[in-house]
């Protein structure tokens, strides 16, 4: 109805005319840009650069995680009633709470903590934010539902939003080119890649749609037009927001 709107405002918008493959490799980056941003501002503070014992909260991450790369870490788990359970801290552990707590500054504020604690060994802060991030009970490692979410309808609307298909039939074949598509976008080279893989369902999922329905770009919108974004928002990434207002 743009003979009904004087002016519309749009926030944390996504560039509809990018195919699921780019949206998640910008996104990703975008992620990584944050976890990046999160960490110089911990190293530009006096009291939080000091947990690091010299080194850069950056350079901790990355240290920690090539330890990761080289397998699991064992490591000691209080249980509430005082006993202690050895666990094990893997990379996908690091990933999930990294990309799971910096959606917010309370969240990164949290993430600067927990690996302030990794820094003495103690992986208890990271794992409990990797078991949440995850949805899991820290304590007892059983899933813990949330009555307001469902993967399912995520994806049921997801994977009709993009097309995986690429007109390949077998599923496997189509899982090779989406690897090989990021792999070209450079995911395997960000630190926190694996956000490009958050639609691997889609690759397999029933009735996919047989065109992609990227829509065309407005580019002549009668009315003035407001967009909102914001650098520390990773999964609408600002690039989003310089496309959309370079267009109109």
């Amino acid at each position: 109805h743009p003979d009904r709107i004087d002016t519309l405002f749009l926030d944390g918008p996504v560039d509809l005319t990018l195919d699921g493959a780019s949206f998640y490799a910008e996104a990703a980056r975008a992620f990584d840009d944050v976890l990046i941003a999160t960490l110089n501002a911990c190293a530009a503070d006096d009291v939080c650069a000091t947990d690091h014992e010299g080194a850069t909260p950056l350079a901790t991450y990355d240290a920690l995680a090539a330890r990761l790369a080289d397998g699991p870490i064992t490591f000691d788990y209080p249980m509430p009633d005082g006993t202690i359970q050895s666990r094990t801290f893997a990379l996908t552990d690091l990933d999930n709470a990294a990309v799971s707590y910096l959606y917010s500054p309370f969240d990164r504020w949290l993430l600067q903590r927990a690996l302030a604690s990794a820094v003495d060994d103690n992986l208890v802060p990271l794992a409990r934010l990797a078991y949440e991030g995850v949805g899991i009970d820290p304590d007892t490692l059983e899933a813990e539902p949330d009555p307001d979410y469902s993967d399912a309808l995520y994806y049921a609307v997801e994977c009709q939003d993009y097309v995986y298909n690429g007109g390949v039939p077998d599923g496997d074949a189509r899982l090779a080119a989406f690897l090989q598509t990021g792999r070209v976008l450079g995911v395997d080279r960000m630190r926190l890649g694996g956000v490009y893989h958050g639609d691997l369902p889609c690759i397999y999922w029933p009735n996919d749609p047989p065109a992609d329905p990227r829509p065309a770009p407005i580019v002549d919108a009668p009315y003035q037009t407001i967009i909102l974004g914001a650098t520390g928002d990773p999964i609408t990434p600002l690039a989003n927001v310089t496309r959309l207002a370079n267009r109109l």
